[in-house]
């Protein structure tokens, strides 16, 4: 369980470290890390490390692409709180796992969480549903890059055996856990808007961990 664990943290480092690399060669923004930044971003790799193992603990291939996938979603987080934006190849190499992870469940190896009464068309069918109302309804109400998030924790959550109930909680614990936090930071107008914006990709990374454990 040790090892699993070390090397779900080495992975996450890894993929987390590739995608700073290559930032610094590809934005003018300062992405120098501090001694204490590099130790809060280990400590987040080793929570995720345990969760993932916790996840998967018999599927070691589950275990490799949730590895990459948490390693993606730190990344995004981390170009979100600096920026406010989000690279796009984060989103290409975090769709192309969600979408083996997806393939994987169609197969009898396949780790499923949620045992709903929805057969897999049927979640198939709402999970196109759901991208659909994201990327062309959704995005209108926040940013591009949260809606590229949420569907693919979508197409993950799907290959773990939810439905559009399981998207639509995540959607809830994201924005409960965002108006929670800023309500207590005093960072809500009277008309329930965000006096000054804030990184939603963390909100969202936390909330789909929480689902998945």
């Amino acid at each position: 369980m040790m090892a699993a664990v070390f090397f779900c943290w080495g992975l996450i480092y890894g993929v987390v470290s590739i995608g700073i690399f290559l930032i610094q060669n590809l934005d003018e923004a300062d992405w120098t890390m501090e001694r204490r930044d590099s130790m809060i971003l280990f400590g987040y790799c080793g929570i995720h490390g345990v969760l993932i193992c916790h996840i998967s603990p018999m599927d070691a291939a589950a275990t490799l692409l949730l590895s990459v996938l948490a390693g993606c979603l730190l990344f995004a987080c981390m170009t979100d709180c600096k920026t406010c934006m989000v690279f796009q190849f984060t989103w290409w190499i975090a769709g192309i796992v969600g979408g083996v992870l997806l393939f994987r469940s169609f197969t009898k190896d396949c780790i499923v969480l949620w045992s709903g009464e929805l057969q897999r068309e049927q979640r198939l069918l709402s999970l196109l549903l759901y991208i659909l109302l994201q990327e062309v309804i959704f995005c209108r109400a926040y940013g591009r890059a949260d809606c590229h998030a949420f569907v693919i924790c979508a197409i993950v959550e799907n290959a773990f055996g939810m439905n559009l109930l399981g998207y639509l909680i995540h959607m809830l614990l994201a924005f409960g856990g965002l108006a929670v936090t800023q309500a207590f930071r005093h960072n809500i107008s009277r008309k329930g808007n965000l006096k000054q914006p804030v990184a939603f990709l963390p909100y969202i990374t936390i909330s789909f961990w929480v689902l998945l454990y």
